[in-house]
């Protein structure tokens, strides 16, 4: 069986900044709609305002790599992907590091029990 490569979170980022930040943010931190009080033109990725928490179905790798694939960026279509695979498995994890602050999701440990 072949070992399937890890994701790679530098060039990650290099799809973030190329395909995700005009969205999302350079800082991933949202984009809120003009004029209005509350909502979100795009959501925050991280930060403590409005993020998904580590335990989050977009939290897993391949759940966000798949949403991405099919999803992103704006204009992508399930039938017509502008990323690859694998851009889409590295932006996941780029994403998604520890480095990128987002809640703690209460009682995390009890999700995937031994």
């Amino acid at each position: 069986m072949m070992k399937k490569p890890a994701a790679d979170t530098v060039k990650g980022k290099v799809v973030y900044t190329q395909h995700c930040a005009s969205c999302q943010g350079a800082d991933g931190l949202r984009v809120k709609n003009p004029g209005k009080a509350n909502g979100y033109m795009f959501p925050a990725l991280w930060g403590t305002d409005d993020t998904y928490n580590k335990g989050a179905g977009m939290y897993r790798i391949l759940k966000s790599a798949d949403f991405i694939k099919s999803n992103m960026p704006l204009g992508a279509t399930k039938e017509n992907p502008i990323l690859t695979d694998k851009e889409a498995y590295d932006v996941a994890a780029y994403m998604n590091q520890d480095s990128h602050y987002r809640p703690e999701k209460i009682n995390r440990s009890s999700d995937f029990p031994d």
